[in-house]
């Protein structure tokens, strides 16, 4: 079995807020998987039983795998939501091949004399099973790739990049100041057969932006630092403890 490939080519740090209350329905990619209890062995044989963990992970909804992304919201301080989350399972959201989870939020601002400012972020998880770990590797450089040609044209400034922390078999990380006064991260990490990733993107510091003290809790620095390091290791980990409860 061979799953069509469905990444939206659309889909970066800029298209996040755009994109979030709009749906890629198509023939997504669940609609050539096999019913549970079906065979194959993932690269179209149909030899032996499917991979049990992308059993487990196929019917998954993004915001139910990633907590509703509450660790991301409670260190950005968000204020509010500013829609409700969008929770997509595979086919359903904005990366047809993943259970995604994807929001806006409203974080601190600033009230001047004259005028305020409102911080806010758009962000874009996601959880990518694949049956056969050529799959989930092909998929990966795939993100990369489209990442690196930059769809959405914007001009980055002051780059970051690097490997996450913790044990991956692929990952990788990024981020820069961009236009609108917004800074943007995108980290993507393939462990075996499945792929994790953030697209977050969120106005410069509104205290910083009128010449104030800070208003977030986190500088650009700390918080790449942060996903980098800390939320997407521990993510990892969560995953796999849900893929354990459910086989």
């Amino acid at each position: 079995m061979k799953r069509k490939t469905m990444l939206l080519k659309a889909v970066s740090a800029i298209g996040v807020a755009a994109l979030l209350l709009t749906g890629c329905s198509d023939d997504g990619p669940g609609s050539d998987l096999p019913p549970d209890g079906a065979t194959g062995d993932g690269d179209g044989s149909g030899n032996g039983e499917v991979d049990m963990s992308y059993t487990a992970m196929r019917d998954w909804k993004g915001c139910d795998a990633l907590d509703d992304l509450n660790p991301v919201q409670e260190y950005m301080g968000v204020v509010e939501l500013r829609s409700e989350l969008v929770n997509a399972a595979i086919g359903e959201g904005i990366d047809a091949e993943g259970a995604t989870c994807s929001g806006l939020f409203t974080l601190e601002s600033y009230q001047g004399e004259v005028s305020g400012t409102v911080g806010d972020a758009s962000i874009l998880a996601g959880v990518v099973p694949w049956t056969t770990e050529e799959e989930a590797s092909q998929n990966f450089q795939d993100r990369l790739a489209t990442w690196e040609e930059n769809p959405s044209g914007i001009g980055f400034s002051d780059e970051q990049e690097g490997e996450l922390g913790g044990e991956w078999d692929e990952s990788y990380y990024f981020g820069a100041n961009g236009g609108s006064n917004r800074y943007y991260i995108n980290a993507y990490g393939r462990y075996g057969k499945w792929i994790v990733y953030i697209s977050l993107d969120f106005l410069h510091d509104p205290g910083l932006r009128n010449d104030a003290e800070p208003v977030y809790p986190f500088t650009q620095e700390e918080i790449l630092d942060w996903i980098a390091n800390e939320y997407m290791p521990q993510t990892q980990a969560d995953i796999l403890e849900q893929i354990e409860s459910e086989q």
